[in-house]
């Protein structure tokens, strides 16, 4: 029942972040929308809360083979869904060629989980939007 509702979770939120991010045009308003995604999430009674899935990592990855399995696939998807929208702005002239396509989706989704932690401690709006203002301009 656990893991259902981990792939549950994963798929409603799935689904609302492409729903946002589909509302743009350009790769780098798209992971500019993912990003301000995830400071929504991070914030109040929902940052609060946190992530089931970043949870399940930091509690259950290390003793749990197949939870682990299941964490670094779903992780896995968002850094490709990530790869994607930097590729798309690379090619849109949105983001700068020369930016690391794997490394950075790495990196957002690194920085896209940490906003999820780091919520629970009941940071700002204001802190999280420095926080994408900055990522943003690791994309040229």
């Amino acid at each position: 029942m656990f893991l259902a509702a981990l792939d549950r979770q994963e798929t409603l939120y799935g689904a609302r972040l492409r729903k946002i991010v589909d509302r743009t045009k350009y790769g780098r308003d798209k992971l500019r929308a993912a990003l301000l995604f995830y400071v929504e999430l991070s914030l109040g009674a929902e940052g609060m809360q946190g992530c089931l899935v970043v949870t399940t990592a930091v509690e259950l990855a290390s003793t749990d083979s197949n939870i682990a399995e299941r964490v670094r696939a779903s992780f896995r998807r968002r850094q490709q869904f990530i790869a994607s929208l930097i590729l798309q702005g690379q090619e849109d002239g949105s983001i700068a060629k020369h930016v690391d396509r794997e490394g950075t989706a790495w990196l957002m989704l690194f920085l896209f989980q940490g906003l999820r932690v780091v919520g629970k401690t009941g940071v700002t709006r204001k802190e999280l939007l420095a926080v994408v203002s900055a990522a943003m301009k690791t994309l040229g």
